[in-house]
């Protein structure tokens, strides 16, 4: 059997049948909320592992963070409720899982480490263990949230989603609709 040397990549042809769900606008994914991913990693197009992950996103106008001048509460309030939601299932290669599996380790990790500070201080009536995890808090925070976010809503509608966060690799391989 030979090898047709001239034909398309096989995840090209696989992208052309998704091209009518999701596009690129930019450095912007564009996506219809019933789309479904291609067996590739989003961040850098390899072939992805099962399973694929999957990225639960809310999205509110941005107009909406005027309210937390007037009242935290308020702003929680509305945001809950006029908030959009999807889900997308996204495909990692085996080199970006593992960055996920970091991330929970570190996530899970760095709350473990902050229990155990509060606890030491609590026990030995010694503030320098308190004040070690109110130091070791924040950038805990950023580094969980930074590793362990995949893909970001820029806006949901009632049909699409846009997302950033994709590779260029990815999203060279989809049509661009910008």
């Amino acid at each position: 059997m030979t090898t047709n040397r001239f034909a398309p990549p096989k995840a090209v042809v696989e992208d052309r049948e998704a091209g009518d769900q999701m596009w690129r606008e930019g450095k912007l994914l564009v996506l219809r909320k019933d789309a479904r991913f291609p067996d590739r990693c989003i961040k850098c197009s390899a072939p992805s592992v099962a399973p694929k992950r999957r990225c639960r996103l809310t999205w509110h106008s941005p107009w909406l963070y005027v309210l937390l001048f007037l009242a935290i509460l308020l702003y929680a309030i509305v945001a809950t409720i006029v908030q959009k939601r999807a889900v997308v299932h996204v495909g990692l290669c085996e080199r970006h899982q593992k960055r996920v599996l970091w991330g929970r380790l570190i996530g899970w990790g760095g709350l473990v480490l902050e229990v155990l500070l509060v606890g030491a201080s609590i026990s030995a009536n010694d503030p320098v263990y308190s004040v070690v995890a109110l130091f070791l808090l924040l950038p805990w925070l950023i580094a969980s949230i930074v590793v362990n976010r995949l893909v970001l809503a820029q806006r949901i509608d009632d049909r699409t989603i846009h997302l950033k966060g994709c590779g260029p690799e990815f999203l060279r391989s989809l049509p661009d609709r910008g």
